[in-house]
């Protein structure tokens, strides 16, 4: 009965084991719900942290349904004529995302939302 418990277990541990697959939630995609390129899109998020010296920003973003997107935190690389320098950690924004030359998404404005 001993022999009969412990197989059933190892049976049962080894199914539960196997490795979890990454989820594409669309991260990183510039295609949005019906297969087209999105060049531009507009979003909310809240900043967490800014590097304008290195051009950078964390925002923990709402959804952004036209990329299928689900909330995330994220860092984005600024556009070369946008200014960080108005932007803390912990102000609420709006901003517009847009395709750089390597189809990585880039901010490309951003405001404080009131």
């Amino acid at each position: 009965m001993r022999l009969l418990v412990l197989l059933s277990m190892i049976t049962l541990l080894s199914a539960c084991s196997t490795p979890l697959k990454p989820i594409n939630n669309g991260h990183g995609t510039t295609e949005g719900i019906m297969g087209e390129t999105i060049q531009e899109v507009s979003a909310y998020g809240l900043i967490t942290q800014v590097a304008a010296e290195e051009g950078l920003v964390n925002i923990k973003h709402g959804p952004i349904p036209e990329l299928n997107w689900a909330p995330m935190l994220m860092t984005f690389r600024v556009s070369e004529s946008l200014s960080l320098e108005p932007f803390k950690a912990g102000d609420k924004v709006s901003f517009i995302l847009e395709l750089d030359e390597k189809g990585l998404h880039r901010l490309k404005y951003v405001e404080i939302r009131k």
